[in-house]
């Protein structure tokens, strides 16, 4: 760490990155205690839920009162953070950690890592699987996590202009790696002052633990505390999309959703057009869709329909065109919602744009996918699924053919999707023996 500052200008920053899987509680602690002795200011980030990056410099670091304010750096280079799912000001509040009196407690009393002391060589949690999981880091970090501590900075100087809905939300996309992430967001809820917004994250909080229904009164109750929270009014019609789309949706929800404006008004429509095979009309919608932030709770359903028109282009002249503009729409969004749905959506990006390479990759993920939910499909899922992937096989040995794509990559990939479709196939023999 000495070395390190002595090669650094004033007010240049130290970075380390550390899996979460190489540290115990006391290494963790040690760690942070080390860099403070080294370093005057140092802050802890998550940016996801098993990966750490510290950053230590002579002098104040600000970025979340920087980016917050000015917008910079991601305004000035946004689709170059957009590869690392960071969008928006609140994706690096998000991902905090612990500010400096946060780190400062954390360290408090950890012995020091030195040359002659160097634990993080000789103590080896990894190789005895002994490392935190991302579970057990949340339970270490949530005393000092800024979101969870009222007296915090970024209640008294940033609250005005942060979205804690959107950030309740991407906090949410976490818990199937970390269960205790609607803590975290409950706890934030709790900390809010507008209670129709407190309501509100609460909803997410428990739609993410699971509770649906409970969710959907939170989000009631956070329409009747504001009228105007349209959040909480897309988030009551969000379940019920397909059926409004296909208008066999209840009168209650039909009249609810009638109030959206804007871009989840088009949304809607846009899905009625879907239903009907009136593609050529969603064009006329899109100049809509592309107003809706990415902060809004339907930015990701704007880009779906935005991406899904493109994808039916047909005419040669404007198929590639098209193509590639559908696939810079989904990479927008791909990072930071890895699901089989979104790889399915780059793979047709991928045919019309005449890109193999991207089509391969997007069946990878969209095999893998599948692969780390398998447990969850239901009977009636797994013959479809099935089917997809002995397609996908097929297309796989097409895109072989390709000189634009490397033989081993082609291989596995291939691999994949057989490990796919064999767990597929395990899973609906376990199911058939269970009934």
């Amino acid at each position: 760490m000495q070395q390190a500052r002595s090669h650094l200008r004033a007010g240049g920053v130290f970075v380390q990155w550390m899996n979460v899987s190489f540290l115990d509680e006391d290494l963790l602690r040690s760690l942070a205690a080390t860099l403070l002795d080294v370093f005057e200011q140092v802050r802890l980030y998550r940016p996801d839920p098993n990966t750490l990056v510290f950053l230590a410099s002579d002098r104040a670091l600000d970025l979340e009162d920087v980016v917050t304010h000015t917008g910079a750096p991601l305004v000035h280079s946004p689709r170059h953070y957009a590869r690392f799912g960071v969008h928006a000001p609140e994706d690096v509040v998000v991902a905090l950690a612990a500010d400096q009196p946060g780190i400062e407690a954390l360290a408090r009393g950890a012995p020091l890592i030195t040359d002659d002391m160097n634990r993080m060589a000789t103590d080896n949690v990894y190789d005895r699987n002994l490392g935190l999981s991302a579970a057990k880091l949340s339970q270490i970090l949530g005393a000092y996590d800024p979101l969870q501590r009222p007296n915090s900075f970024i209640y008294s100087e940033l609250a005005s202009r942060l979205s804690f809905t959107y950030m309740a939300r991407r906090m949410a996309l976490f818990t199937a790696i970390d269960v205790t992430m609607p803590n975290r967001i409950a706890r934030m809820a709790r900390l809010l002052s507008d209670p129709s917004m407190s309501a509100y994250v609460q909803g997410i909080a428990i739609a993410s633990a699971g509770d649906a229904r409970a969710a959907q009164r939170l989000f009631r109750e956070a329409l009747a505390l504001d009228p105007r929270n349209n959040a909480a009014r897309y988030e009551l019609a969000r379940p019920w999309l397909a059926a409004l789309a296909q208008g066999r949706a209840s009168a209650d929800v039909a009249a609810e959703a009638s109030q959206l404006q804007g871009p989840p008004a088009a949304v809607i429509q846009a899905g009625r057009h879907a239903v009907a095979g009136e593609w050529d009309k969603l064009p006329v919608l899109d100049g809509e869709l592309a107003t809706a932030r990415y902060t809004d709770p339907w930015y990701v359903e704007c880009v779906q329909m935005r991406v899904d028109w493109r994808t039916r282009v047909t005419t040669p002249e404007h198929r590639a065109r098209f193509g590639r503009e559908a696939l810079g729409l989904i990479e927008e969004i791909i990072v930071s919602q890895p699901n089989a749905s979104m790889y399915a959506l780059r793979a047709r990006g991928a045919l019309a744009a005449d890109r193999p390479d991207v089509l391969l990759e997007s069946i990878y993920g969209y095999a893998e996918s599948t692969l780390n939910n398998v447990n969850r499909l239901t009977s009636e899922d797994l013959p479809m699924l099935s089917g997809t992937l002995e397609s996908l096989l097929r297309a796989i040995d097409e895109i072989g053919n390709d000189s634009r794509v490397r033989p081993q990559r082609v291989q596995e990939v291939r691999g994949k999707i057989i490990a796919a479709r064999d767990q597929i196939l395990s899973r609906a023999t376990t199911v058939d023996a269970q009934q």
